[in-house]
């Protein structure tokens, strides 16, 4: 949606608007590459990708597939240590060895992203808004619905945390 919104408006007509209200939902890596936050980082990486070659112009070649992978490495390499040293300052369990299979599995989720938008560029595009609204008329609506629902849910669980002890005395 961010991409669509950036190819499709003036930079100055675009805004961020902070609810009051964040709602961090944990998901599960995957056991494959189509599950779980697997599958929604090889989703977000093809989406990232056809965005630069549309908007951008940007050719994208195995070669930035491959430096984007050894700039990953790198920068997770360098977030694991920070936690790792942040986690034993403050005496917190934290299992180094499970976060770096972690981030071995997303590095090579991100050579196998790369080949498949390399092999097939077009599997990559969301459809906009009115290919949607053609399948699902009523989208609006059932968005608006979940909204609410999830803007309900979140104030609930703001007050069920407000009531709990932070503290023992």
């Amino acid at each position: 949606m961010l991409a669509e919104v950036y190819r499709s408006v003036a930079e100055k007509r675009v805004a961020q608007v902070d609810l009051g209200i964040f709602d961090h939902k944990h998901q599960l890596v995957g056991e494959t590459h189509d599950q779980g936050l697997q599958k929604m980082c090889r989703d977000i990486l093809s989406s990232v990708l056809r965005t630069l070659t549309e908007t951008e112009k940007v050719v994208v070649t195995m070669d930035h597939v491959r430096a984007l992978r050894v700039k990953f490495r790198r920068k997770a390499q360098d977030y694991t240590r920070q936690y790792f040293v942040d986690a034993v300052f403050n005496n917190l369990p934290y299992d180094r060895h499970k976060e770096e299979a972690i981030v071995d599995t997303f590095e090579k989720l991100i050579l196998e992203s790369g080949r498949a938008y390399l092999q097939d560029p077009t599997g990559a595009q969301i459809p906009d808004w009115t290919r949607a609204l053609a399948v699902t008329p009523d989208l609006r609506e059932q968005l608006e619905a979940a909204t609410i629902t999830d803007a309900s849910d979140a104030r609930q669980y703001l007050r069920q945390a407000q009531d709990f002890p932070t503290s023992i005395s």
